[in-house]
């Protein structure tokens, strides 16, 4: 995916996803690996998902819904979590809801979700 800008996108691949120029929006991936560029401003809610790639992209901020996420930064290697370009935040049991509400699809439990993920937003913009 790429060039996309104030949006919300739902990716659920069995292989690799990849994504280019996106800015200001809200990605939820569920994907054996994840690669990022030139990606800007945007948060990323992982499902399933075991390591993540970036270059080239700041203010990105990671939350897994699930276990956790190993994300390696090309322009800052070796920094690990401490990168400039994203932040990390835990997994939580209350990510549970969340996670289910966005699998199952329900108008009632989407609209649940939408609201603990708010919730989430704020949290990390702390």
């Amino acid at each position: 995916m790429k060039n996309i800008k104030n949006s919300i996108i739902y990716i659920n691949s069995s292989g690799p996803a990849f994504l280019q120029d996106i800015e200001n929006s809200i990605i939820f991936v569920t994907s054996h690996q994840l690669r990022i560029h030139n990606t800007t401003d945007s948060i990323i809610l992982t499902m399933e998902l075991l390591n993540g790639i970036i270059e080239n992209s700041s203010g990105l901020i990671f939350k897994p819904l699930e276990g956790d996420i190993e994300i390696n930064d090309f322009d800052h290697p070796g920094l690990g979590d401490k990168s400039p370009s994203f932040k990390k935040l835990s997994f939580t049991e209350d990510d549970l809801e969340l996670k289910k509400g966005l699998e199952d699809y329900d108008v009632e439990n989407l609209e649940k979700a939408l609201q603990d993920l708010e919730m989430v937003i704020n949290k990390a913009k702390e």
